[in-house]
């Protein structure tokens, strides 16, 4: 538990340095966008007719990432793009890919290696969100400081939550690699028999919370 540990906050500092309603399976849009017919030409000048319509906006769809081997599947926030190790083969990102790779100073093959322990793997600006998988009980709150004492700075909090994909249970922490300290928030929950860790790393512990509680009720089984 440890070693995996180690490698999920060392990667996330490196990189982090660079609440609705849940969305269901079947409605994965984030804002609907409708129109409806213009009212009827004043006969003015200029007016536009009975049948002019306005331009009909693109739907947004919600970003629904699917972590499968941990089981869950949930609403990244916008913007934050999924990395894999199809990405790290192709050529379609590698200009984006080289940028990542100096941000974090790590050749293509140490970050291959490193995404081997996820499930999941997202990049945004501020931050960064990973899911992997963690046994099969949920730990206590004595057990999870106890885990993370040992590869963070410092521990704010642990907290229980609820989510539609069974109980969970939080640990709010800081790390500082070097000169940089990250902000992180791992979150642990029990469902279909085993444990989907899901954490998210940014720079300002705010931002962090933040961006937890918009995820929360958005995690649902996969």
């Amino acid at each position: 538990m440890l070693s995996r540990l180690s490698v999920v906050l060392v990667c996330a500092v490196l990189l982090a340095g660079c609440g609705g309603e849940p969305v269901a399976e079947e409605d994965k849009i984030l804002i609907p966008s409708t129109s409806s017919p213009l009212g009827p030409s004043d006969g003015g000048k200029g007016a536009p007719s009975a049948q002019a319509r306005p331009k009909e906006k693109k739907q947004r769809k919600a970003n629904v990432v699917v972590a499968a081997r941990a089981g869950i599947r949930f609403t990244a926030p916008a913007g934050w793009a999924p990395w894999t190790a199809k990405d790290l083969q192709g050529t379609a990102r590698s200009t984006e890919l080289q940028e990542l790779l100096d941000r974090m100073g790590l050749t293509r093959e140490q970050f291959a290696s490193s995404l081997d322990d996820f499930d999941v793997f997202l990049v945004g600006l501020s931050g960064n969100l990973n899911v992997s998988t963690a046994g099969t009980s949920l730990p206590s709150e004595a057990e999870m400081r106890s885990q993370y004492a040992t590869v963070t700075s410092s521990i704010d909090r642990v907290e229980d939550v609820d989510t539609a994909a069974g109980p969970g249970r939080v640990i709010h922490y800081s790390i500082t690699a070097g000169s940089l300290t990250q902000h992180g928030a791992s979150l642990m929950i029990l469902t279909g028999g085993r444990v989907a860790n899901l954490t998210i790393t940014t720079a300002d512990p705010s931002e962090t919370s933040s961006r937890l509680a918009d995820l929360l009720p958005t995690i649902r089984r996969a």
